[in-house]
């Protein structure tokens, strides 16, 4: 963008989790802060806000801003409400939202080649396959020790974000079930057996209040609600959705060894975050009772997408390919997995899943 390119001088970045800025955490301590730093900068100046709701009628300063056209703005946060709807109703929809998401391969690569720039991409693949791409994971040389960082990180989404802001008192009860979601990431799952987990861990919660609870996640961006379509993307079928979790290393730091013991979960995963992260609004997909994992759709376009760990059998490669050969139409179709050699079928293209991860769309 256009703003990237101006002196260093017109950029002031403030994050209001830094206690050297409680002076400026009202709208108008704020508001005259921007003021004098714009007075001074002879280009546009470019104003980044972190953790903006924590600055006292937050909204007023910068709907004040936005109206005197004084500078180019940007706002993120970590609190869901504020991301979502909350932040349309401030700012009266002149905004622009983008979805942050944590290091896709090609950058966690690039973090752990600053550590070690010999180190093999091999060991990479296998360190990101299980810890996922977290930016905080750079700090650590060595990843197991990482592993706090994760469970810290998804308990304060998940006690604060969620629970905090959404008012659920029942945090116990929260926790249990985002567990058995992040257990589940990649399978079906229904309201029924959500019920039957947590009645076996003697949790007790209506059925509204799981929904709602669910919905909290999902507007937290902890997981991605998938909704399945049959293979044309015609019609819905509401009642078997699928559960993805915003990064897969979350998974390890609550329950380490999880993700080298569900390799094909975390795969999934990780591929559905990918096309998330290149601008596919993607559903599950089904082709006469048969699954087909993603149908992703862009600009009028159409990708069918299955992923596995390898093609190690007759069986395996039926299972993957055949559902795609199905489908009548002239979209592309893709299956992914680490085998290292390609095997396309039936003009269904075959990728190695590192390298699909490690190129540009």
């Amino acid at each position: 963008m256009q703003h990237l390119h101006r002196p260093k001088d017109s950029f002031v970045q403030l994050n209001f989790e830094d206690f050297g800025l409680r002076s400026l955490k009202t709208a108008q301590a704020l508001h005259e802060y921007i003021e004098a730093f714009v007075s001074h900068t002879s280009n546009r100046a470019t104003v980044m806000l972190d953790e903006v709701q924590n600055v006292e009628d937050w909204e007023d300063c910068i709907n004040s801003l936005r109206a005197r056209n004084l500078c180019d703005i940007f706002i993120t946060g970590s609190n869901s409400k504020l991301l979502s709807g909350e932040l349309a109703t401030h700012l009266a929809g002149r905004t622009l939202q983008f979805e942050v998401f944590p290091f896709s391969f090609s950058e966690f690569r690039d973090s752990r080649l600053q550590i070690d720039c010999a180190e093999p991409i091999s060991k990479t693949r296998q360190d990101f396959l299980t810890w996922g791409g977290m930016p905080g994971l750079s700090l650590y040389p060595n990843l197991e020790a990482g592993r706090l960082y994760l469970r810290d990180a998804y308990e304060s989404i998940v006690l604060r974000d969620v629970a905090q802001r959404c008012g659920i008192r029942q945090s116990a009860v929260l926790e249990g079930l985002f567990a058995y979601l992040l257990e589940q990431a990649g399978h079906r799952i229904s309201a029924a057996n959500i019920e039957k987990y947590l009645k076996s861990q003697k949790i007790s919660l209506s059925r509204d209040a799981l929904l709602d609870y669910i919905k909290a996640g999902t507007d937290a961006f902890v997981f991605h609600w998938l909704e399945s379509v049959d293979a044309k993307g015609k019609r819905v079928f509401i009642f078997q959705p699928k559960m993805y979790v915003c990064d897969h290393g979350f998974r390890e730091g609550v329950f380490a060894g999880s993700n080298a013991l569900n390799i094909d979960q975390v795969l999934e995963n990780i591929v559905c975050i990918e096309l998330k992260r290149r601008s596919w609004s993607i559903r599950t997909g089904d082709e006469a009772g048969r699954e087909i994992d993603f149908v992703a759709e862009k600009s009028g376009s159409r990708l069918y997408v299955q992923v596995c760990y390898l093609l190690t059998g007759e069986e395996t490669f039926k299972r993957e390919f055949e559902p795609l050969a199905r489908v009548q139409d002239n979209y592309p179709k893709l299956v992914l997995s680490l085998d290292p050699i390609a095997r396309p079928y039936k003009g269904i293209d075959h990728q190695n899943l590192v390298e699909f991860l490690l190129k540009s769309e």
